[in-house]
């Protein structure tokens, strides 16, 4: 994937242009279904990019608050990745996931009430 941004329509056309000549030279091609030219807003690898910010995109968000609760250590291992994606925007990340990375340590799987409610509080923050 290939995000190009720039602050003035002129400039942004000649980086565009500059890109082509690249593509073109190193003998790849784009498929034109999926490009999308002079946006104000588009979805970036999970996130949405506009001029002012950048935030998490909201189906990603849902997929997070939709999460089962883990039945083994590899679930949690992937709930743990996911967020950590998305760490720039949750306030005080680490310490919420704190809980859940010393729980991955255990030997044994018991995933008890305290546990679900540490999942739960990732979840929210």
């Amino acid at each position: 994937d290939i995000l190009v941004t720039n602050t003035t329509y002129e400039s942004h056309l000649l980086l565009l242009k500059n890109l082509f000549e690249r593509i073109r030279q190193s003998g790849m091609t784009l498929k034109f279904a999926k490009c999308e030219f002079i946006c104000q807003e588009i979805k970036f690898l999970g996130h949405i990019v506009t001029p002012a910010h950048i935030r998490m995109d909201p189906s990603k968000l849902d997929a997070v608050t939709a999460f089962p609760y883990p039945r083994n250590k590899k679930e949690l291992q992937s709930f743990i990745g996911f967020c950590n994606f998305y760490r720039k925007f949750s306030d005080h990340h680490a310490s919420h996931m704190a809980p859940l990375i010393e729980f991955l340590k255990n030997k044994t799987w018991s995933f008890n009430d305290e546990n679900r409610e540490q999942f739960d509080q990732v979840k929210v923050t």
